[in-house]
C-alpha cells in the first residue's frame, strides 16, 4: 500500500466500523420491550425456553401471569435486576466495599 491508497483504506475501515456499530445497536437489549414473553427472555438470556420454564416452575425468575389469558410475562427491568443479583464482585469492588465499611466504623 502506498501513501495515495491510505485515504481509501481509512474510508473502508470507517465503513466497516459503521456496519459493526449498526449490528450492535440492532441487537441491543434496550430494543426489547418492557413486557416480554418466554421466548424473548430466553433470547435475552441466551438460553433455551425449557430453561425459562424450569425457572418459572421453581419460582426462581421474576414473572407474572396475565389474568386474561394466563400467559406468563416478564418485566425486562425485573429480569435485568434478577440477573444483576448473580453478579460476582471483582477484587477491586470487594476492596472498595471493605474500605468503605472501615471508614464508617472509624467515624463512630
Amino acid at each position: 500500500m502506498n501513501f495515495e491508497e491510505v485515504p481509501g483504506a481509512i474510508e473502508q475501515i470507517f465503513e466497516k466500523i459503521s456496519e459493526i456499530n449498526n449490528k450492535i445497536e440492532k441487537s441491543s437489549v434496550n430494543e426489547l420491550p418492557e413486557v416480554m414473553s418466554i421466548e424473548q427472555v430466553a433470547e435475552m438470556l441466551h438460553c433455551s425456553k425449557q430453561t425459562i420454564y424450569n425457572r418459572i416452575s421453581q419460582k426462581t425468575i421474576p414473572h407474572t401471569k396475565n389474568g386474561e389469558n394466563g400467559a406468563t410475562l416478564f418485566l425486562r427491568s425485573d429480569v435485568l435486576s434478577w440477573l444483576r443479583s448473580f453478579s460476582i464482585k471483582t477484587k477491586q469492588d470487594q476492596f472498595t466495599e471493605r474500605e468503605s465499611k472501615l471508614k464508617s466504623v472509624r467515624k463512630k
